[in-house]
């Protein structure tokens, strides 16, 4: 037998004592991608039919992120955000969270006013007041989704690597004296191929700021 048709039958033998609390200790660690999330899927819709726990044991955010209708994320032991994947990526409470959860940029940003900061980007306005100390240092927290990039012949940023993805391209720009990594979308039939070597503009797209401090 495969070791997809294996984990199912020992998944099957224990839902024939019909418990209210199922652990699945890293049960798919074994198994190749495709297989893997095929089976997830799948258990993840046998549980909701017979409305039933499951306690999901997992060092993949990705197998958590499939799985799981709340997710809580430990460190040395502790506890340190509990939540669902989608505010765990996008509200994450710390530094560690942020990291783990996905790949992350920071930029530093210094308070102007109660509603705007400045930054390598230039004045970021927020909605929400800014309640911290103007002496406190600052990072803001910028997915690759979260910065636009355009072909620029006077451009201040450089494209240092390209990794095409199919759907995407995952890029790493030079900019301000640090390095960006920037996910483009190749959706459209004027997506631009990026080269290593292309002088670019960068800016940011409107998003929630998810601000730490320093």
């Amino acid at each position: 037998m495969s070791g997809g048709q294996q984990q199912r039958i020992a998944i099957a033998r224990a839902l024939a004592y019909q418990p209210d609390l199922m652990l699945l200790d890293e049960p798919f660690s074994n198994l190749d991608q495709h297989v893997r999330f095929q089976l997830i899927h799948e258990i993840r819709h046998l549980f909701k039919q017979r409305q039933m726990s499951a306690l999901f044991v997992t060092h993949s955010k990705e197998e958590g992120f499939a799985f799981a209708d709340r997710i809580a994320l430990m460190k040395a032991g502790k506890i340190v955000q509990i939540d669902t994947a989608q505010q765990l990526y996008r509200a994450p409470n710390s530094i560690y969270v942020a990291d783990f959860i996905g790949q992350t940029n920071y930029i530093d940003l210094s308070i102007i006013d109660d509603y705007s900061y400045q930054s390598c980007f230039g004045v970021l306005n927020t909605h929400n007041k800014i309640e911290q100390s103007k002496t406190v240092k600052l990072r803001l927290l910028l997915r690759p989704e979260h910065i636009d990039i355009s072909p620029d012949m006077q451009g201040q940023a450089v494209v240092k690597q390209v990794d095409f993805q199919g759907p995407s391209q995952q890029i790493t720009a030079q900019f301000a004296g640090q390095e960006f990594l920037i996910k483009y979308s190749n959706h459209t039939c004027d997506s631009v191929f990026f080269k290593v070597g292309d002088k670019v503009s960068l800016s940011l797209l409107n998003h929630d700021f998810v601000v730490f401090e320093d």
